[in-house]
């Protein structure tokens, strides 16, 4: 898994739910501002991004608005234990956890 997060370590708890998801070894991408969480995966293409993920610090809700794909998602605590798992969540929806201190995004692999 490489990505940069934070001093350019992707967090022990990001870690920790990465491997309880069986999403392997991938590249991290932090959402850690403003424009980034706000983009996410929009206007990117799946083929392009088949090994990433998305981390939302600090996070317990997501959309999927503008989005021309199916995503999976991961609610996960401040331990990195998984909350919630929800695999293809379709375009033009607002998912979110409570109790959730992050949230992961890739696209679904159905794309």
């Amino acid at each position: 898994m490489s990505g940069r997060a934070d001093g350019g370590h992707v967090a022990v708890p990001c870690r920790i739910a990465m491997v309880h998801t069986g999403w392997g070894a991938c590249r991290v991408i932090a959402a850690n501002t403003f424009l980034k969480r706000l983009r996410g995966f929009i206007g990117r293409r799946p083929e392009r991004c088949a090994g990433d993920v998305i981390w939302f610090s600090k996070c317990s809700s997501v959309h999927t608005f503008f989005m021309g794909h199916a995503l999976d998602i991961v609610f996960a605590d401040k331990e990195g234990r998984v909350l919630l798992s929800l695999e293809g969540v379709p375009p033009c929806r607002i998912v979110w956890c409570r109790g959730a201190s992050f949230v992961l995004e890739r696209f679904s692999r159905g794309w």
